[in-house]
């Protein structure tokens, strides 16, 4: 039984009325998928799409964008309720938003339908062994033929793999006509059916409940190619910088449900002839996590409002709200365990199964150095101006 679903709405200066209606049916959404912890990858996508429609939010109408905040709303709901749906909503995004901003009419029509009901899953497959953070070191090739590209290399960890219809592959073109251009304007991004003759899917087993696994691609030939040839790394950058900021939502909804499984349990548990609760340290400790969880909700929502508003700054502002909720939600996690005690480690506990999950948000779309490192240059280069 999950505790009461409590969004960042809270924070109402920063939502229109449209996002606290969205919150009147995720609050139902939560009941629902409370309820069905056990489904399998496509039924929940297809639950998703079809009876809770928050894949539309993904994929918005012609000439609109995306709404953040509402994004945001929902990953921190799923991020409380089902870290698995979490993860295949958030992938579904990902490999989704390229086809939106660059995709041509015919690929729209023939995409964006299926992967806005939750028929098709789409898996963003970027990281290669050599290449996770440095995209341009990309190894895998895509070489042109009179029917198309055929695509050569590996990728490695890549989410919704093994489930995915369909896999937005970055790859690097190999023409003579790109031999003296910079490696990122060399990628391209390409459109593979998973049935596709020469990809080879492989699962990997990770320590959390989360479908992802290896590629090979043998001579693959790709369905289409998204915008322009070169055009891949500007849309990679365009698609990480805009869902970014929602991992930092999700991460704050998975770190509110260990504190309020953290909360049940000092204010239940007896220890030396009084609850746990009236122990100072533990005190200290709800207050420390309470705050450091309101400070990472206040950063994911100045940055979802100023992306939604198109302000100069977002940018940065996703960078700081992806890299501090995530090591926030790590520490009040990490802090509920101990609170838990022994039970904080047990393998199946809320808490223990959170403590695994919440811990690759760290590194997954730009780890915190990386973020760190685009923060930092971006203040340095502003107080040199």
């Amino acid at each position: 039984m999950i505790p009461p679903v409590r969004l960042s709405s809270d924070f109402d200066f920063f939502f229109e009325p449209k996002h606290q209606r969205l919150v009147e049916t995720l609050t139902d959404v939560a009941s629902e998928l409370a309820a069905c912890q056990n489904q399998d990858s496509k039924t929940i996508m297809k639950r998703l799409g079809q009876e809770f429609k928050l894949c539309s939010w993904l994929i918005p109408d012609e000439g609109a964008s995306l709404d953040m905040r509402a994004l945001c709303l929902i990953r921190e709901m799923l991020g409380q309720t089902m870290p698995l749906a979490d993860a295949l909503f958030a992938v579904q995004g990902l490999g989704s938003y390229p086809i939106v901003i660059a995709g041509t009419d015919r690929q729209k029509k023939h995409y964006l339908p299926y992967l806005k009901s939750g028929d098709w899953i789409i898996a963003f497959a970027v990281t290669e062994e050599c290449a996770g953070s440095d995209i341009a070191s990309l190894e895998t090739t895509a070489t042109p033929t009179s029917n198309g590209y055929r695509l050569s290399g590996s990728k490695t960890l890549i989410s919704s793999g093994g489930v995915a219809d369909y896999y937005i592959v970055a790859a690097r073109i190999d023409t003579k006509a790109f031999d003296n251009v910079s490696p990122h304007q060399r990628i391209g991004l390409f459109i593979v059916p998973s049935h596709e003759e020469g990809l080879d899917v492989s699962p990997m087993s990770l320590s959390i409940d989360h479908p992802i696994a290896s590629l090979s691609l043998n001579d693959c030939m790709a369905e289409t190619l998204i915008g322009n040839e070169g055009d891949g790394f500007g849309l990679l950058m365009k698609t990480l910088e805009l869902f970014r900021l929602t991992v930092g939502a999700s991460a704050c909804g998975m770190a509110y449900r260990a504190l309020q499984e953290a909360i049940t349990h000092v204010q239940n548990r007896n220890q030396f002839g009084k609850p746990l609760m009236a122990q100072p340290i533990v005190q200290q400790y709800i207050a420390q996590m309470s705050t450091e969880l309101d400070a990472a909700r206040l950063l994911v929502l100045r940055a979802a409002y100023q992306q939604d508003n198109q302000h100069q700054d977002a940018a940065m502002a996703s960078c700081m709200a992806k890299s501090y909720s995530t090591e926030a939600a790590g520490h009040i996690v990490d802090k509920a365990v101990q609170l838990l005690g022994g039970k904080g480690v047990v393998r199946g506990e809320i808490v223990e199964s959170l403590y695994r999950t919440v811990r690759a948000m760290r590194i997954y779309e730009g780890t915190t150095e990386i973020q760190q490192m685009i923060i930092g240059k971006t203040v340095l280069s502003k107080d040199k101006q």
